[in-house]
This record gives structure tokens, sequence and C-alpha cells, in this order.
């Protein structure tokens, strides 16, 4: 008899630090039988998002000078 497919929680740990250092928010995780793991994420998180620049930040850089956005 073969074994059931496993989830270690040392990759699934591994996993979410991955998606978290990423910029992602974990809504949840499902581990299905037979060891399908399903990662729901949600919008990445708005420190990430905060730090690009904008079109119109760039085109008010470029139009007034560094800094002016």
């Amino acid at each position: 008899m073969s074994r059931v497919p496993t989830v270690r929680r040392t990759d699934l740990d591994r996993s979410l630090a991955a998606l978290k250092a990423a910029g992602h928010e974990i809504a949840g995780v499902t581990i299905k039988p037979g060891g399908e793991v399903m990662i729901l994420t949600g919008q990445p998180s708005t420190a990430h998002q905060s730090a690009s620049v904008s079109a119109l930040d760039a085109w008010r850089e470029q139009r007034r000078g560094q800094g002016a956005a």
C-alpha cells in the first residue's frame, strides 16, 4: 500500500514567508486530501504599492524636477 502524500509544516512555513516577503497578504490556507495545498492571497500590501512611482508622479518629476511629486 502506498503512502498518502503529506505536506511538511516547514515547507508550508517557507512558502508563506516567501509570499509575505514579496508583499502578498495571506488570506487563507487549505490543505486538501491527497496533499494538495491552496494558498489564497489578497491584494499586495500597501507598503509595497506606495514605494512604486505612479505615472502621474513620474510625469511631475520630469516636468518640474526631482522631488516635485
